[in-house]
């Protein structure tokens, strides 16, 4: 154990204890807070089966000198992620030389991981981005702008066979009828009086 004790808040003496509550509310913050889902550790990563065959193989994301060790747990959670889930992988990652055909290819899986998918029928259900911004180009913004377009189109009343405020006048309607409007503090809408006001006339 390492402590330093000169020079440090008391809190950051025991460098073990502040790991241990860094990690605490990391993984807090992420699951409560950013409502994150943290994978455990595959199964074929525990036994080490898998990690070895795979480095003796130099299959990705191993590298020809045996590194990667790290990055073939986290593909590893991939796959497992993928066998109980129906639901696709977007892979984040900048690391294109382990992941991707080579460093000039983001979004291109290198054929080894491609050949892990094909063998378990998974074919096309994992994409690699580069950076989260890469992400929100293909399936982020281009939703954001479609439904942009849908609330200016309504707010301008642009459907002729749909009118939102009258399907708004409409749905309200029953659940005005039942409010208790003498509740303290409730002021009823009214709509403007756009009536010309009346002549006063001149005897």
């Amino acid at each position: 154990m390492l402590r330093l004790t000169v020079g440090l808040p008391s809190e950051l003496v025991d460098l073990d204890a502040a790991v241990v509550r860094y990690e605490q509310w990391l993984r807090q913050h992420l699951v409560q807070d950013r409502r994150c889902v943290i994978l455990p550790i595959p199964a074929g990563a525990r036994d080490g089966l898998q990690l070895i065959e795979g480095d003796l193989a130099g299959r990705r994301p191993f590298s020809e000198s045996g590194r990667g060790m790290r990055d073939t747990v986290l593909w590893l959670s991939v796959l497992e992620w993928l066998g109980s889930s129906t639901s696709n992988v977007a892979l984040i990652t900048a690391n294109k030389k382990d992941f991707c055909r080579d460093s000039n290819s983001p979004g291109q899986l290198h054929d080894d991981l491609l050949a892990d998918l094909t063998s378990r029928g998974w074919s096309g259900r994992v994409e690699h981005f580069e950076t989260i911004g890469a992400f929100a180009d293909v399936h982020i913004r281009p939703v954001s702008q479609q439904l942009e377009a849908m609330r200016t189109a309504l707010s301008q009343r642009r459907f002729p066979e749909f009118d939102l405020y009258a399907w708004l006048q409409e749905a309200a309607a029953p659940v005005l009828a039942q409010a208790d409007l003498s509740l303290p503090g409730f002021i009823p809408a009214t709509r403007p009086d756009t009536r010309p006001p009346p002549r006063i006339g001149t005897a």
